[in-house]
Parts: C-alpha cells; sequence; structure tokens
C-alpha cells in the first residue's frame, strides 16, 4: 500500500477518534455564573444597600467594618490575572471567609452559594485567614489563663481567676458569633489553628471599631463592683471544667502569701 494512503488512513482514524471523544468542561457553566448570579454580586450588593440589618447577618458584621478589614488584608489576598480566566476579587474571598467563619457551611454548600468550586474555596479559606492572622498578630496578646479556685473569700477568687473567666466568656461569645466554633472544624490541625486564629483577630478587630456596641451588645461581659460580682454565666456553657485535681499539700507560706493578697482585695 502506498506511504500516502497508509498515513492519509491514519490521519482520518485519529480526527475520528477525537471528535467522538468526550470534552471534558474546563469549568461548569453555573460556575462562570458567579459574576452575575453568585451572592456576592447579587444578594449581597442588594443587601449592603438596601437591608444593612440583614447584611450584618449574613457577614457578621457592618459593611464599613468590612470594608476597613478588607483594606487591611486586600494586598494579601489579591491574585494576578492568568491567560485563562480572572482571578476571584479579594472583597469576595474575604466574604466567603467571613461566612465561613460565621455560619460554619461546608465547602460544599459554600460553593453552590458563591458559584465557587470547593477546591478553590479549599484555598482561599485558609489563606484569608492566615492574611487576617498576619495583619494583626503584632497588635493582640493572647490573654493570660487561669485555673478558678474555690476559696472562702469571692473577692479573692474574682482576682485570683480573673484571666480564666476572660477567656471562658470570651470563648461562648466567640461561639455564638462564629458558628463555625460549635461544631467539629473539618479541616487538617494546622488549618484550624489559622482559622481559630483569624477569629480571635477578627474579634478584637470588631469590638476596636465604634460599632461594637452592635457585636458587644450591655451585659456581655462580666460586672464588677464593690458590693457585687456578677458573671454572665450562659456565655462559658460552651467550655467544660477542669477536674479537680487532689493532693496538694502547699506550704505555711503559700497560705500567708494569698492571706497577704486577700487583705490588699479587701
Amino acid at each position: 500500500m502506498d506511504k500516502g494512503i497508509l498515513a492519509a488512513i491514519v490521519a482520518a482514524y485519529i480526527i475520528k477518534k477525537r471528535q467522538g471523544r468526550k470534552k471534558r468542561e474546563w469549568v461548569k457553566k453555573w460556575v462562570l455564573k458567579r459574576q452575575s448570579r453568585g451572592v456576592f454580586n447579587s444578594l449581597l450588593m442588594e443587601l449592603r444597600l438596601e437591608e444593612k440589618e440583614t447584611y450584618k447577618n449574613f457577614l457578621h458584621m457592618s459593611a464599613d467594618d468590612f470594608d476597613c478589614l478588607l483594606k487591611m488584608v486586600s494586598h494579601k489576598i489579591t491574585k494576578a490575572n492568568t491567560v485563562m480566566r480572572k482571578s476571584i476579587l479579594p472583597e469576595e474571598r474575604l466574604a466567603l471567609t467571613l461566612r465561613f467563619l460565621a455560619t460554619g457551611d461546608s465547602y460544599h454548600s459554600l460553593m453552590y452559594l458563591f458559584r465557587i468550586p470547593k477546591q478553590t474555596i479549599s484555598k482561599i479559606v485558609p489563606e484569608c485567614c492566615q492574611a487576617i492572622y498576619e495583619v494583626f498578630k503584632d497588635e493582640y496578646m493572647k490573654p493570660f489563663p487561669f485555673k478558678n479556685q474555690p476559696a472562702p473569700n469571692r473577692i479573692f477568687n474574682y482576682r485570683l481567676s480573673r484571666a480564666r473567666r476572660v477567656v471562658e466568656n470570651v470563648f461562648g461569645l466567640l461561639a455564638s458569633r462564629f458558628r463555625i466554633l460549635r461544631n467539629t472544624i473539618l479541616l487538617q490541625p494546622e488549618k484550624v489553628i489559622t482559622v481559630v486564629s483569624a477569629i480571635v483577630c477578627i474579634h478584637n478587630f470588631l469590638i476596636s471599631r465604634n460599632s461594637n456596641q452592635i457585636y458587644l451588645p450591655p451585659g456581655t461581659f462580666d460586672q464588677e463592683n464593690e458590693l457585687e460580682i456578677s458573671t454572665n454565666e450562659s456565655s462559658t456553657s460552651s467550655l467544660l471544667s477542669l477536674e479537680t485535681f487532689s493532693g496538694h499539700n502547699y506550704s505555711n507560706a503559700s497560705k500567708e502569701v494569698r492571706e497577704e493578697f486577700k487583705n490588699y482585695f479587701m
């Protein structure tokens, strides 16, 4: 057989085989409609203009607070456009992350809400959380935890355990605002640390804002005066009490130090 005819037959066979092969979609059609029908560019923009309270419920912060936070982290979460597609804007990345922290929704659920593939979401959320933490990590300090020790003098107990109670109170507040803390976080341990660190930073950011009365209604934290010490116990239910250990034989010197502090506080 002539080589030219053989080459033509082979070429025809290859072309036919390629035509019969089902082409794999690079991006799903419904994902391509993100800019027109995704929640960020449709519902969230509408709420921002017309329903500010509902906007706050959606992201758990006001539009002004969102803009301020975005300005601080945008340089860390902005991605360059490629030949194949435009990058997701930093404001949409931040909104997606805040929604994840506020609700604890799965990546799969957020995929349909924002019209962003869950593989992309799995990269966006940790990156945004890391960016938030890096922006605030040098500004905020962790509270010092301390076990609430039982003792006859309530004033002494209160002073001794103040740091511990702050941790319990704040954790209860965080769990009520960021519902991802109410369930098992289905991420790798190192990513969980990043997520929780970002939540703490966002909490401190919001209480420093002029709109903090929205985030922290009156009565949220413990109140103290000379006659009464009240504890917001409902906010501490998210933490379990530590076990009591027996066999603590402390010295008389330790008792004297405790008495001196007690007398000082009184």
